[in-house]
């Protein structure tokens, strides 16, 4: 039987798919050697907890739907090997996430139509509580199967705010602000190569800045990274834009086991500058409270909304639909107009009986709309921000890297080289009458 997908999930085929295919990778490392039979049990358990991560999409009269397989056999679990897997084929036995794993290294790689980071946050903690209940013998709570996925939270949304008008959101079209953009060659997008480094900053005195300044982390690191392209490159007049994902969960009370992410804009202008970093982050703050109300979110949600609807009216099949829709967007410059990501998931927490056995939690994503995204997280009192940038210098990373360390010493570099990322092709998907 064929599952409808959610708006929300549909979004991502249409408009991240193929060369601009959005990848999520968690990376762990555990304290002692994976044990396979343990992982692959595991990953049975925890999909039949959360429902979408067993489907799988097809292709029926055109649209991509989903099969919800009930008897799951095998899983996409896979020695690490130098494979680069299509994801929703059979590379990944037809799903859309897969593990791999080496000694005590475990990757989670996943289609952000799928899930969002909270979601594959919350199975990846799923597949570990079932990994160490079978190989260590523990009994902690697994928690009960998700309805969740069932939910169209944007469509939800949208109906609950039909008639709400926005407060101020930023919209640097309307506005016709210039976006500065770094001045290097980006890479092919067809080759899917993203250059990879790691900046590992200790919790503590970020938040004494914070806390002091009635701020909070993103508008901190926000504040600090307009300041060093400032002072790095020409930015003149321009603006600093900072595209700014966002858990629409909290902002409207509501749940979902797939995506639930909608993004801000937040804007860096030269006038900034003339503050320190603890009262930059704290006027980043306030901005960034006005464009996450409610109201703002959701006239972002109309576009997106309006967006897909336009093209899923067309009589065509996706495969022909979406290559036309992005050949448009290429020649009108319908591009984001951000200078670079940043998302900021939080504190990443285990039960206490296996907190011992993680040692290290990371989080990347493969972005095409700018030259640079940062995806942080927090763990065990250290964040670590992983760049995952389309162009070969490290000039900002390090840059970065040096502005943090001029409040932070204890803050540290690493270079990780070149990193390919997954792809779906809807064209190589399989079709069903």
């Amino acid at each position: 039987m064929y599952k409808k997908l959610s708006t929300d999930d549909q979004l991502f085929y249409w408009f991240v798919s193929a060369d601009q295919t959005s990848t999520i990778k968690w990376e762990i490392s555990l304290s002692g050697k994976i044990d396979e039979d343990a992982l692959k049990k595991a990953v049975v358990s925890a999909m039949k907890i959360h429902r979408c991560f067993r489907q799988r999409p097809v292709i029926v009269e055109g649209r991509v739907k989903a099969i919800e397989e009930e008897d799951i056999r095998e899983v996409p679990v896979f020695r690490k090997d130098e494979k680069i897997r299509v994801l929703g084929t059979a590379d990944t036995l037809g799903f859309l996430f897969f593990f791999s794993y080496e000694d005590k290294d475990l990757v989670l790689s996943l289609f952000h139509g799928l899930a969002d980071g909270k979601a594959s946050l919350n199975f990846l903690r799923t597949v570990l509580n079932c990994y160490f209940n079978e190989s260590e013998g523990l009994h902690l709570n697994v928690g009960e199967k998700d309805s969740s996925a069932d939910v169209s939270f944007m469509e939800e949304i949208l109906k609950e705010y039909k008639d709400t008008k926005p407060l101020g959101r930023f919209d640097a079209r309307q506005r016709n602000e210039e976006i500065f953009e770094l001045p290097f060659e980006q890479y092919e997008l067809s080759k899917r190569t993203w250059r990879i480094f790691e900046i590992e900053v200790p919790l503590k005195p970020l938040l004494a800045i914070t806390k002091s300044n009635e701020s909070s982390i993103v508008p901190l690191f926000e504040a600090l990274i307009g300041q060093t392209l400032r002072e790095r490159y020409d930015v003149g007049d321009k603006t600093i834009l900072a595209y700014t994902p966002v858990d629409m969960r909290s902002i409207f009370n509501k749940d979902s086991g797939s995506n639930a992410s909608s993004n801000v804009s937040l804007a860096y202008r030269k006038e900034l500058d003339r503050y320190e970093p603890g009262k930059r982050s704290m006027l980043l703050r306030s901005i960034m409270d006005l464009q996450i109300q409610p109201e703002n979110i959701v006239e972002g949600l109309r576009t997106k909304m309006g967006a897909y609807l336009q093209a899923d009216s067309q009589p065509y099949p996706i495969e022909l639909i979406v290559p036309q829709i992005r050949k448009m967007m290429v020649a009108e410059g319908n591009k984001d107009p951000h200078t670079y990501g940043l998302s900021y998931l939080g504190k990443i927490t285990f039960p206490e009986e296996i907190e011992a056995m993680v040692d290290s939690v990371k989080l990347s994503v493969s972005v095409y709309s700018f030259p640079f995204m940062i995806e942080a997280c927090e763990h065990r009192g250290t964040i670590c921000m992983v760049i995952s940038q389309l162009f070969a210098s490290d000039e900002v990373a390090r840059a970065i890297f040096e502005k943090i360390r001029e409040l932070i010493p204890e803050t540290e570099f690493a270079d990780r080289g070149l990193r390919i990322y997954e792809r779906l092709d809807l064209q190589k998907l399989e079709h069903q009458d």
